[in-house]
């Protein structure tokens, strides 16, 4: 039986993929899932840097501009 995804876990899987093969800026990534900022950036980006999904351009505090890749 296939196991389905919940919205969260898709929109994590989406935005991997978005990150794959370059640094992308959450202007970028939002853009992409057409969706808010502020949710895309503490639901998502920030949680998925802590757990070493997403690597961010700037390591060292934090950056108007930064941006983010997939660690694999």
């Amino acid at each position: 039986m296939a196991k389905f995804k919940t919205p969260q876990e898709a929109q994590r899987s989406e935005i991997l993929k978005i990150c794959r093969n370059e640094f992308r800026s959450l202007g970028e990534i939002c853009e992409s899932l057409q969706a808010n900022k502020n949710t895309i950036r503490s639901r998502y980006l920030y949680p998925m840097t802590k757990e070493g999904l997403l690597i961010r351009e700037y390591p060292e505090g934090t950056k108007n501009a930064q941006r983010y890749k997939a660690s694999n």
